[in-house]
Formats: structure tokens, sequence, C-alpha cells
């Protein structure tokens, strides 16, 4: 990495700064010829190397100067990025010997590849920002970007942002409330890109190779050329108020409201088409809702200090416009007017008293004009999976989100406290679905032991008969959201000045933490901190984990 800036004048400099990154990642994996897997085969190798270029480089234009209470600064620049990946793969397996691992020793071929990807973008920006006598603020910036991923025609775009901002405690109308430290109201709006699709060659229609008839090379197509493909928009919005009073309290409020447009999706694709989806830009997402941060000082004297930060914020979501009726996508149905959160399943019915079977919901049908089928509006249970009928269940989006940290500082002594909570959303509770079988596997939940049985009639699990429906994704395990989970807590003490022995240290601080020490929430087992669509399963729990350290100041 390297940068070197010129001062072309008073106020007025330019800058060039560049960066180069080289990755590479070499793997050998070999199963054994003795115990194991490929025991059979005399063991196996796999060797790997993986390389990645990254370029990046920028220069910069700046100026910035002072008239009067005028404060004006203004950059103009250019930046580019590109990357290489190579990526170059063998597997040999029957090894002669034991303790032979490479390639060259083993008798047979199990395949080998190579691939190169390549990416590059360019932007070129400005942005101006100016303030007057500290009170009144506003900037603006442009810029337009350029990427490898879409067609020529189409991978240029320009976004734009915008801001001001008034610090209103400053003006002499105010100047009686002494109570009031800062008052300051705020409004943006801004433009960026996505290009985030899952490949770099979006735009085009390609083939995979590999498909040989013995000698005879063959390929297959493996997406459709998609040249109108362009730019995911997210237009940002917002306004919000700062406020500090009577040197205790300060508050910070602001609503937001982000579009995004010409969303970047798999649009699916009828089978007989020969592929499940293509890349498109297929809808328009409103993500909107408020923010506040309130942080209070209970506590303020030479000696003891208490503070008090606390969040609370909601998000909404809603499909302004789809490029069809709707997206089955998972456990998810997306249509104008619902949000890409809310549930799509089948709604479980509970047990049949009299056989244990589970039941679910489905719509019931008429014979209509030229004899075809019309709902009658009514319902109907079904102990057939494959004829329950889907229906919206609820949405994954918590209603409330937010956490509270406490920090209490006396006597050289310290104690904070982290926690946060979400109420409202369902999670549909996959682990517990998997875990309460009617006997396929090995493993149950406790709550099998509430089965149906003939006299236990009254009750919402099914009979144990090892139905592979008796489980199925439904509604019956959507669980309620709600959780409260202790972050963080941490206990630590600063040495007095007078009693450190060396003079070379100015501060020795003992520490306790423990991180992820609590979770509540609806069923012992669920984290409903994993996935915001609501779907965990077999994620990585959060690592309950106790430090303690020694932090020296020299």
């Amino acid at each position: 990495r390297s940068s070197l800036a010129f001062q072309l004048a008073r106020g007025l400099e330019f800058s060039v700064s560049g960066s180069v990154d080289y990755l590479t990642f070499n793997v050998l994996n070999h199963e054994n010829s003795q115990m194991g897997a490929a025991a059979s085969f005399k063991g196996r190798s796999t060797r790997k190397n993986d390389r990645s270029l990254t370029f990046s480089a920028n220069q910069l234009l700046r100026y910035d100067t002072v008239w009067g209470q005028h404060h004006l600064g203004a950059m103009a620049g250019h930046e580019s990025f590109s990357l290489k990946i190579n990526h170059l793969e063998a597997i040999r397996s029957g090894f002669p010997l034991p303790g032979l691992f490479e390639l060259n020793a083993a008798a047979k071929s199990e395949g080998s590849g190579s691939y190169e990807d390549n990416y590059r973008i360019e932007s070129y920006l400005g942005k101006v920002d100016y303030n007057y006598a500290g009170k009144y603020y506003a900037n603006v910036s442009i810029r337009r970007d350029g990427n490898s991923i879409f067609h020529q025609d189409r991978r240029w775009a320009d976004f734009w942002s915008a801001g001001v901002a008034w610090k209103i405690s400053e003006e002499e109308f105010l100047n009686e409330l002494s109570w009031l430290n800062t008052l300051r109201l705020k409004a943006s709006y801004g433009e960026q890109g996505n290009d985030k699709i899952g490949t770099y060659y979006a735009y085009q229609g390609l083939y995979e190779v590999g498909w040989n008839n013995v000698s005879y090379p063959g390929m297959l197509a493996n997406r459709l050329p998609t040249p109108d493909l362009t730019w995911e928009s997210l237009k940002s919005a917002n306004i919000g108020a700062e406020m500090k009073f009577l040197h205790r309290f300060l508050i910070n409020l602001e609503y937001y409201r982000k579009d995004n447009s010409n969303l970047l999706f798999a649009m699916p694709l009828s089978p007989s088409t020969g592929f499940g989806s293509v890349d498109a830009n297929i809808a328009q997402l409103r993500n909107e809702g408020f923010e506040l941060d309130i942080t209070t000082w209970l506590v303020k004297t030479p000696k003891v200090e208490w503070s008090v930060e606390m969040n609370f914020w909601n998000l909404k979501n809603r499909i302004m416009s789809l490029s069809q009726q709707y997206i089955i996508n998972g456990t998810k149905r997306w249509e104008v007017g619902r949000s890409v959160y809310d549930f799509w399943l089948q709604e479980y019915a509970g047990v049949n008293p009299e056989t244990g079977k589970s039941r679910w919901y489905k719509d019931e049908y008429k014979t209509g004009a030229g004899g075809v089928p019309e709902r009658t509006g009514n319902r109907i249970l079904t102990e057939k999976y494959s004829e329950a009928t889907r229906y919206y269940q609820g949405s994954s989006l918590p209603g409330l989100m937010g956490g509270v940290a406490s920090t209490i500082q006396a006597q050289g002594f310290d104690v904070s406290v982290f926690v946060n909570y979400a109420l409202g959303g369902r999670v549909l509770d996959r682990g517990y679905q998997t875990i309460m079988h009617s006997g396929q596997i090995y493993h149950w939940h406790q709550d099998i032991l509430e089965r149906w049985t003939p006299e236990n009639r009254e009750t919402t699990i099914p009979i144990l008969d090892r139905d592979q429906n008796a489980n199925a994704q439904s509604s019956r395990f959507l669980t309620s959201g709600d959780y409260f989970s202790l972050r963080n807590v941490t206990l630590g003490y600063q040495l007095p000045a007078n009693l450190l022995m060396q003079k070379k240290v100015s501060g020795l601080r003992l520490f306790l933490s423990g991180d992820n020490l609590l979770l509540a929430s609806a069923r012992r087992g669920l984290d409903p901190r994993q996935s915001i669509a609501g779907t965990p399963l077999d994620e990585s729990p959060s690592v309950r984990t106790i430090t303690f350290g020694l932090n020296v100041t020299f």
C-alpha cells in the first residue's frame, strides 16, 4: 500500500493512493488407505490451490476554504478496483503404501479442474460540504459507477445524495432556554447501487463444460443471457432531531425510509424451459421505521458516574411492485402489499382425537360454471399433508427491537451491563420440528411425552406411528420470536496511580468480562437472533465466554 499527497495551493490538495493484495491458499486433503471411508480404494488425496489478486487505486482532489463565517469543502476523484481469482483442483486415489499422499503416488485420477474469475469496477465521484456559522449545514455528493458484471449498455449508473442540518440551539431566540444545551434538526436523501447477484457474469449466457461422451467433449447451457440486467438501487431518506438538555440527557430520534428498486433476484421459470430461474431486476421493496436513542447520566459527580444508554427501533417491510403475480421463496410468498418476511405455510389444525393423526386446513372447492373448481370461502380438515393449503401466518419481523447499556464508575471500580431484546415476530423452530418426529430417528424433545395415546386424546402432538408427515413444516412449529439477551457484563478496577511501582506505567486495569451469559426465549435452545427471516436451523450458537484480563498503559 502506498500514497502520495501534493499541496498544490492554499487549501488545495491532490492525493494518489493504491494497494495490491495477493492471497494464496493451498490445501492438501488426504483420506488414508488404512481406515475410514477411503480404505476400500486405498486412499484419496485432493489438492487445491486458490489465488486472488486485488488492485485498487484512487486519485482525489480536495479543496477546503474559510471566509468569514463560511466554511466550504469540496472533493472530486476517481476510483478503480479489480479482482482476479484463480482456482486449481485435482483428485487422485489408490495409493500403494501407507504414508504416501502426493498425487503422483496415486494410481487413479478422479478428476481435475480449474477456472478464473475477473471483476472490475470504475467510479467517478464528487462531494461538496458547506456550513455557515456552525449553525447551517449542507452537503451534496454524486458518483458514477460502472462494472464488468452488467452488459456494456447497462453497466453505468449515477447515484447521488444530499443532506441538510440546522443547529437551532445556536439561534438567538433560544438563548433564554438555559436548560437546553443542543438542539439539531437534520434530513438527508441518498442513492447507492448494489451489484451482488452471485456471479461475475450476470448478463452473459453461459455453458457448463464437462458433459463429455467418452472422449468427445460436451457442454450444456448453464444460464440464460440477461443483457437488460442492471444495478439494484437503494434510495434512502432520513429525517430526525438530536437534543441534549440539563447536561444529563441526550436524545436522538430518527425516521427512515429505504426503497430498493430493480431488486436483483433469481426469478423462477417454468420447468419446461429447462432452467429453474433467471437473474432479473424483479421488484421494488420498501423498508421504513424509526430509531430512538436515549443517553442519560443518572449520577454525575467527581467520584461517581452512572450512565444509561437505551435504543429502540422498529422495521416495516412492504413489497411495492413485482415482475409477476407472486413468487414463492421457501417459507415465504412475495406479492405486492405483503412483506418478504411474511410466512406462507400450511396451517396446523391439531390432532384427530379418535386416531391421533395430524390434521391441517385446506380450502373447500365446489364445481363451478363449465366444471371449473371454485373456492367456496370455507375451510375443511384433512389428514393428508399434500392436500393442505398454505396461508399467510404472520411475520418474522419483530414489532420492537432494542438494547440497554448501563455503566457505573466509582472509586476506580467500573461495572457495565449490556442487554438487548425483541418483541413481536414469529420464528419457525425447525430444530424443534426435527426432534418432534414420529419415530424415524432416535432423539426426541421431551414434549413427545405429551403425544396422543388412547389415554391422552386432548393433545396437539400426534401419535407415534412413523408417519413422515407427522412433523411436516406447518404453523404448528411457529413460535414467538420474543427474546431477552444478557450480552455482556464487565467488572473492572483501575489501580490508583500512586500505587504503581513503575514510573513508566501510567495505568493498570484488571477486568472480568462475560459474553452471552443469558438468553430467554419462548423455548429452551431456540435463538431467534440467528435469522431475521425467522428460520434458524443448524446455525452456530453464540458462544458463552468468560474473560479475565489486565490492561497496562505505558
